[in-house]
């Protein structure tokens, strides 16, 4: 094979991958590379296009592992029937998911068209120079202080910004450290084969070219380590993703939940224990290992699919040609462990589709001698692109617009926030996020104008507009994604907001509420919620059900034994009340004005009852106390009626409740 414009074309995309992020998408970083990579797709389609009518090719280069990828990517898309469009849309939206997936295959398609796979040193030398060079950038973020975070930039009006030094091209020093791994496997092994041990020098320039590398290497996974073994990262544990995994695979065993699922079905099949962990409140969108996440996603025919490319290229690494190994099998071992050990990312993706597109054992195919067959494989490539292109393009046009309502609500720009949100919708109108921010927004407008006093007719046919908006937005989010617990809960919290504006709320308010708990059973903060719900309505019969509810899936948070006391002491219950406002006041910290104040509310309720003083607990944990709050204001005098059009659609049953077998246990000081 000769150099062709695709061949430089793919060194520039691959060069400039590692480096490339793009601020006016939400995840400027994942998502700004999964952009690039459509793009460097499409074009690259277009380039290959035309260098087959120019240079009349008659044969292309394919592997059997393309068709095994290529059944996977196909039960990925079949999958793709059984969801709803939001979900559809979000898949292609979000890193590693399907469409990452899909446009990583087409580019190491591409790759086996070129030359690059006689030139594997050449391209992993500029995959190892872009790298080193977001190590000085992380470098020199490490070295700057504390107080120079966060970085503006620009200074003034700000299109991105980067928080704190553990930011990288990569996402974060962790995702860069991980890339690092297997660049080091593969140019640490030339360094030691080439050192001339009885000279004590290297042999040549490559080897040290090699040594330069590795040295700069080093110095970026030691600094991607540091930071976060100091802050203490969370991670999503390797028990907890096996537990997601099994429920996932009991409920579709041989095809999975779908390619890009995975943040709903961590909700929905989290174990319980992980409200025991300091990570319990926190959203995990990918498994702690990458292909426990294929099982869970593609179930078991993705995983063995998946599992037998691997073979078939870890036998081509190892099997011996002319003598010698492949110089890749160190980069591939450290690819597969850390698809066995590591969460994936889209980065450490395109690299081991890289690694793919180099080392794969491909086969000329002869395309018919009849010249019209070339035109007809061009005419089709080029209208599939311009098809794909404008899917793409609309997406990315969404979220462009989308990050300029963001930034409006930021800079308290309500007006310009409202138009940008309607225009993102508009131009991509089956992006879940989109309904639910544009559903704040009007919701925040509507109380604006009811919280006047004296209200006209017109301003009150504005508020009911805007509350018919935010829940025709609220319920669009969660037909879109039915099955995103977020979305139902933006749902509930709209209804919530209008209980004392609108006729049926409060009904429509516990209905969301229980379709968000069906979906994250497991959400002590949930059920909290559905409690302050049922406490403001003066149901404290129910609110102490939903309080105990959560004390039983977390027992050691204060807010919830709180919030329980709070609503038995409205049902006159207080010798129970003080029972479990001494439990609270055992997991807050004594110094805290939370505990000074709990503890004056636990001696009044002692003295209602006419008990002997006692001394109040004096170890705890720092947590924070929050009474259920009273439900939103203003009120109208005369409430508004809304439609029928207006109630909840709950397509899923909620699931049984959690119900206490017994009040846990907490030590407390005499």
């Amino acid at each position: 094979m000769k150099k062709t414009p695709l061949t430089y074309w793919l060194i520039a995309v691959i060069f400039i991958f590692p480096l490339f992020f793009f601020p006016w998408v939400r995840n400027f970083v994942a998502w700004g590379k999964n952009f690039f990579l459509y793009a460097a797709v499409l074009v690259g389609l277009i380039v290959w296009a035309g260098s087959v009518l120019a240079e009349k090719k008659k044969s292309v280069w394919f592997s059997s592992l393309d068709g095994w990828l290529a059944i996977l990517l196909a039960v990925g898309y079949i999958s793709l029937v059984f969801l709803p469009m939001g979900s559809r849309v979000r898949i292609f939206l979000e890193d590693s998911s399907l469409g990452t997936l899909t446009g990583l295959f087409i580019l190491s398609l591409l790759i086996s068209q070129t030359d690059l796979r006689e030139k594997k040193r050449t391209l992993i030398t500029a995959l190892t120079i872009s790298t080193i060079i977001s190590v000085l950038i992380s470098i020199v973020l490490f070295l700057l202080p504390d107080k120079a975070y966060p970085l503006n930039f620009p200074a003034n009006n700000p299109i991105f910004i980067i928080l704190n030094p553990r930011w990288s091209t990569f996402g974060s020093v962790l995702e860069l450290g991980l890339f690092i791994i297997p660049l080091l496997a593969y140019w640490l092994p030339k360094v030691v084969s080439s050192f001339d041990k009885s000279a004590g020098i290297m042999k040549d320039r490559d080897s040290i070219k090699a040594s330069v590398f590795t040295v700069f290497l080093l110095v970026g996974l030691g600094l991607s380590a540091y930071p976060f073994f100091r802050a203490k990262a969370s991670f999503l544990g390797y028990r907890t993703s096996w537990v997601i995994a099994a429920e996932a695979f009991k409920r579709n065993p041989l095809f999975g939940a779908g390619l890009g699922s995975f943040p709903n079905i961590y909700t929905l099949y989290r174990p319980v224990e992980l409200n025991q962990t300091a990570s319990w409140s926190l959203q995990f969108d990918r498994s702690a290992s990458y292909l426990m996440q294929i099982w869970t996603e593609t179930g078991t025919v993705g995983l063995v699919l998946w599992l037998l490319v691997l073979l078939a290229l870890w036998r081509k690494q190892m099997i011996r040609q002319e003598g010698k190994t492949s110089e890749m099998k160190f980069l591939f071992a450290a690819l597969i462990v850390l698809q066995l050990l590591a969460p994936i990312n889209i980065a450490l993706l395109f690299l081991y589709f890289i690694v793919l597109g180099l080392t794969k054992p491909v086969s000329e195919v002869s395309l018919p001698e009849k010249e019209w067959f070339s035109r007809v494989v061009v005419g089709v490539t080029v209208l599939a692109t311009l098809g794909l292109g404008y899917f793409v393009g609309k997406v990315f046009v969404g979220e462009f617009v989308f990050i300029g309502a963001l930034r409006a609500v930021a800079q308290n720009r309500a007006g310009d926030a409202y138009r940008l949100q309607s225009q993102a919708i508009r131009t991509d109108q089956y992006v879940a996020d989109y309904r639910i921010s544009q559903s704040q927004t009007d919701l925040a407008l509507a109380n604006a104008i009811a919280s006047n006093q004296n209200l006209t007719d017109d301003q009150k046919n504005q508020v009911t507009l805007l509350i018919q908006e935010a829940i025709a937005g609220g319920k669009a989010a969660a037909s879109l994604e039915p099955g995103s617990a977020r979305a139902w809960e933006n749902l509930a919290q709209i209804y919530r907001q209008i209980i004392n504006l609108a006729q049926g709320a409060d009904q429509w308010t516990v209905a969301a509420y229980q379709q968000a708990i069906a979906l994250d059973p497991f959400n002590p903060l949930l059920r909290i919620d559905l409690g302050g719900v049922y406490y403001g309505l003066k149901g404290y019969e129910q609110a102490s059900r939903s309080f105990e509810q959560a004390v039983q899936l977390k027992a050691d948070y204060a807010n919830a034994w709180y919030n329980l006391a709070w609503s038995l002491k409205q049902q006159g219950k207080l010798v129970d009340a003080i029972q479990q406002m001494q439990q609270s006041l055992a997991l807050v910290e004594p110094s805290s004005a939370d505990f000074q104040k709990a503890n004056q509310e636990l001696e009044a309720w002692k003295k209602e009852l006419g008990s002997a003083q006692q001394q109040a607990p004096t170890e705890g944990q720092p947590q924070v106390l929050k009474q259920p709050e009273p439900l939103p204001s203003p009120q109208l005098q005369e409430q508004i009626k809304l439609p029928k059009e207006a109630a909840p659609e709950i397509s899923v049953s909620p699931s049984p409740a959690v119900e206490p077998t017994g009040t846990p246990t907490v030590t407390m000081s005499p």
